[in-house]
């Protein structure tokens, strides 16, 4: 140390005459010593004379100040800036080393904050002493300054931690409470008071057992928590300011002092809405199950009715699935005589001949609830006979037969029209569920297709006497009737593919849609927190809803081609004909020349329907199980060959003729196809198998490419929109059914990270939604109407839009996901894939479109 630093004997420069310290005199034999302690000392300690001035300090107050000194220059706070505690500035003259020697006085632990020279700022305790010679004079001072930044910063944080700690207390979104070793609440946050709704006042300081529904639980909770044991998902009703209770999952565990119980710590959390799931769930699985099965019966009456030629057989099919399937007592079936303006009963079971006397015929006028369908083209539910006000005199007349429910359903055709009515009866009061009431309504339709194809049969062959009796007198008139007979055999076939058409659309739109947003639900619904038992039985449903979805997809399939099947393009459609054959044993093979074979829609059908007849043929009667399809362009006709190497059979001279079990087999396609203006050429002998050539004109005029190019260009012709919505990812919605769309709309507005910003009801639509908002993702439906969602999607990616468009349908083929992925789409699932799935597609297929890998943990 230099001879300037050493210097603490103050203005006379001679240690013992200036300091009147005797203890000091006593402790240190000289200056050296005293030094030496001081320059040992870890806190920063400096001597001045009685200016202020500095006269002596040690190494540690150069490290404390950022600066080193020059004594009798430099005063006490060097080149400092000093702030009071609350960071006011704090002149010097007023610094406690300043206040010291003014006022003759030591100072303790006054605190300050210095900022040194490079701009750091330091918290300090300072503990200034004034130093007085032997008279009594001061003569200088001694200051020693503690640096306390750390235990500041280790204060500030303590803070900073109790005020995180009250606030994620008072603002988790868990209820939280604690209970003290009285069972009285201490403290409670926001969270479990709006739960259970009472105010801060009203819970803490009562017995937490006040609020529990059930005493037991709340004794056994305590017991359990004072025994040192922790509790986990601990199930318990809690009982709210208003009266209702709260199903809860409670977990806690106690807070010890020295072996002292304090308080509890309670987490509660609401399952109260997943508790009346989970007791929705076990309601409704038996209702799963019993649809099934009644799909099940509806699929194998249909499949007997296809092969029924007997229609009087077949409504007695009909009625009695349907008693069976509804535990109905009887039924009956009544057609509509519109020249009469009556209802005629055409069939019963369970009636005695009493009753179908009684009622053969009925005004519909009348007061029956079979009049009131009819008129109003409503079904009519009379649930008690005994406590009906608007069908008193019909109630009694149907008490006296031993009714007491009657439920009567209007009967429509393929194009609307109003066959007549069927009916169902019940011994006792009856209220069937909403779902049992649209299962009726397709039993109706099979009824219905029956009737249809009754009047049918009759007029074809009332048109064919007429034309037999008549045929030498009146060859004009005869040709005239053959068109009618023509028209009607058409009609038949028209009346079979619209029922097959509807049923599969039902399937679809209705039972398929269902089935897949319950199994979304449920596999939304499903998470680790549930009890065990409660996960089993969501997968038992779980699993017994894709075996409905896999089933009802089959009966699709059988029903009607898969949308990835250009319903325009006769070679898939004759393709999809041959792949159902296989089912019954038969190869097909298809050979097509390439060329271009452009078909109305109703020579398409009728040329489809005649094929898969012949090729049922070969099934039935040829005994092999080869045939080949062969398709060829000539000139303005297409001619479809259908041949097989089998058992063959005699033509003779004649042109196949009505069977005697009342079939129409090759006469019934002949006459359909002469009715088209197209011809058939029938080769077969015994033995040398059977060909059967189809001539029909290809379509004159084939504009509908074009017309849909126009339309959509129309469309399309609009101002791109834009929605800013942060991080989420935007997307569309396209499904033609709205159950559907609400559905996946309403699961996906519940992720914080995806938002769904339009909807659209067919392919056309989502095109122009995709121009005005300007989604990240599209969930394209592939089944609707305008548009298909193929051909939406070939148009979006074919204008190079910015989307990524996932496909979505309720099939599972390999041709349909292979036509969605070549229109341009990113990926393909099904309806049936868990909801998780679909939503880590989404956010998966947004991220790949922004490249942006954040954008997940958005």
């Amino acid at each position: 140390m230099d001879k300037e630093r050493s210097n603490i004997s103050g203005n006379s420069g001679n240690f013992d005459n200036s300091i009147n310290f005797p203890h000091l005199k006593r402790i240190f034999t000289n200056e050296q010593e005293f030094r030496d302690i001081i320059d040992a000392l870890p806190a920063a300690i400096y001597l001045t004379d009685s200016e202020g001035r500095l006269t002596h300090y040690n190494r540690a107050a150069i490290e404390f100040s950022g600066h080193q000194p020059e004594l009798g220059t430099d005063r006490w706070c060097v080149t400092w800036n000093l702030y009071h505690p609350d960071g006011r500035p704090m002149p010097h003259d007023t610094c406690p080393m300043a206040m010291a020697l003014k006022e003759g006085r030591s100072i303790r632990g006054n605190e300050a904050i210095a900022e040194r020279p490079d701009g750091e700022r330091i918290w300090f305790r300072a503990y200034p002493s004034p130093l007085r010679n032997e008279d009594g004079d001061i003569v200088g001072g001694i200051n020693m300054l503690i640096d306390i930044s750390e235990e500041k910063k280790a204060e500030k944080q303590l803070r900073q931690n109790e005020r995180e700690l009250d606030d994620f207390f008072e603002n988790a979104t868990i209820g939280l409470h604690w209970v003290g070793a009285d069972g009285r609440i201490k403290r409670v946050n926001q969270a479990e008071l709006d739960l259970l709704g009472y105010t801060r006042d009203e819970y803490i300081g009562r017995e937490i057992a006040e609020f529990h529904a059930d005493k037991e639980v709340i004794d056994d909770i305590l017991q359990r928590l004072k025994a040192g044991e922790e509790l986990h998902d601990y199930e318990a009703r809690l009982r709210c300011k208003d009266g209702s209770v709260r199903h809860v999952l409670i977990s806690s565990n106690a807070y010890w002092v020295d072996g002292e119980f304090i308080h509890t710590r309670c987490f509660t959390r609401d399952i109260t809405e997943k508790k009346k799931a989970w007791n929705s769930l076990r309601e409704n699985k038996e209702r799963l199950s019993t649809k099934v099965t009644d799909m099940n019966r509806l699929y194998a009456l249909n499949n007997r009715l296809l092969t029924q030629k007997d229609v009087e057989a077949a409504l007695q099919e009909v009625m009695k699935a349907s008693a069976a399937l509804f535990n109905a007592d009887k039924a009956s079936v009544q057609i509509y005589d519109e020249r009469e303006n009556v209802l005629r009963l055409v069939d019963t079971i369970g009636f005695d001949r009493d009753f179908t006397d009684r009622f053969r015929i009925i005004d519909p006028d009348g007061i029956s609830t079979c009049a009131a369908a009819l008129t109003s083209r409503d079904r009519v539910l009379l649930e008690d006979c005994s406590s009906t006000s608007d069908f008193t005199d019909f109630a009694r007349i149907a008490t006296s037969y031993g009714m007491n429910s009657v439920l009567s359903t209007p009967l429509f055709g393929g194009e609307g029209q109003i066959f007549g009515v069927f009916s169902m009866y019940w011994s006792q009061p009856h209220h069937p569920a909403e779902d049992k009431l649209q299962m009726m309504d397709l039993y109706a339709q099979q009824a219905a297709r029956q009737i249809e194809r009754k009047q049918a049969e009759e007029q074809l062959h009332t048109m064919n006497d007429t034309l037999e009796e008549r045929v030498q007198e009146r060859t004009e008139a005869l040709l005239a009737y053959q068109d009618q007979l023509r028209s009607l055999a058409a009609r038949l076939s028209e009346t079979e593919e619209m029922g097959r058409q509807q049923l599969a659309t039902e399937l679809h739109d209705n039972l398929g849609q269902i089935l897949a947003i319950g199994k979304m639900e449920l596999d939304l619904m499903a998470n680790d927190e549930m009890p065990d038992h409660i996960l089993s039985g969501i997968g038992r449903v779980t699993e017994l809803m894709s075996d409905a979805i896999r089933h009802t997809r089959e009966l699709m399939s059988d029903l009607k081609p898969a949308p990835s099947i250009d319903k325009d393009d006769l070679v898939s459609n004759i393709e999809w004909v041959a792949q159902k054959m296989a089912k019954y044993g038969l190869d097909v093979s298809i050979k097509d020349d390439g060329q271009p074979k452009p078909l109305e829609e109703s020579m398409r059908i009728a040329l489809c329907q005649s094929v898969r007849e012949l090729l049922f043929n070969v099934v039935k009667h040829a005994g092999v199980d080869k045939a080949d399809v062969i398709l060829s362009r000539l000139d303005k006709q297409v001619q479809v060959t259908v041949k097989d190497e089998g058992k063959g059979f005699s033509i003779g001279d004649k042109k196949a003729e009505p069977t005697k079990k009342g079939g129409f087999g090759l006469f019934n396609m002949q006459e359909r196809m002469e009715w088209l203006k197209s011809s058939v050429k029938i080769n077969s002998s015994p033995g040398e198998g059977t060909e059967v050539n189809l001539f029909i004109p290809v379509d004159p005029v084939d504009n509908k490419e074009h017309e849909n190019e126009s339309d959509l260009s129309k469309s399309t012709v609009m101002t791109t929109g834009h929605i800013s919505t942060g991080t989420k990812i935007k997307v569309l919605i396209a499904d033609d059914h709205k159950m559907m769309r609400k559905g996946l709309s309403r699961l996906i507005e519940e992720q914080d990270d995806l938002m769904v910003i339009a909807e659209a009801s067919n392919g056309r639509e989502a095109v122009e939604l995709t121009y005005e908002y300007s989604p990240d993702v599209i969930i394209m439906d592939i089944n609707m109407p305008e548009m298909n969602g193929i051909e939406a999607t070939s148009r979006i990616i074919g204008d190079a839009l910015p989307v990524r468009i996932i496909g979505l349908s309720f099939h599972e083929e390999e041709d349909v996901a292979q036509a969605m992925l070549d229109a341009g789409a990113s990926i393909y699932l099904t309806k049936s894939e868990v909801f998780e799935t679909l939503c880590a597609t989404v956010r998966s297929e947004g991220m790949m479109l922004n490249g942006n890998s954040d954008m997940l943990s958005a």
